[in-house]
């Protein structure tokens, strides 16, 4: 598993959405986002 996908899945155990996430740590929605598809699409 990647990073971006461990993310999302983490994210998700928690009930949490890109948005809240971004809120968390500092950073924006559109981000969270990118890191999330950049590392699924490079993974087989």
């Amino acid at each position: 598993m990647n990073f971006g996908a461990r993310v999302k899945q983490i994210r998700e155990f928690r009930g949490m959405t890109q948005a809240s996430l971004a809120q968390l740590i500092g950073s924006k929605q559109a981000v969270i986002s990118a890191l999330e598809l950049r590392d699924s699409k490079t993974s087989d």
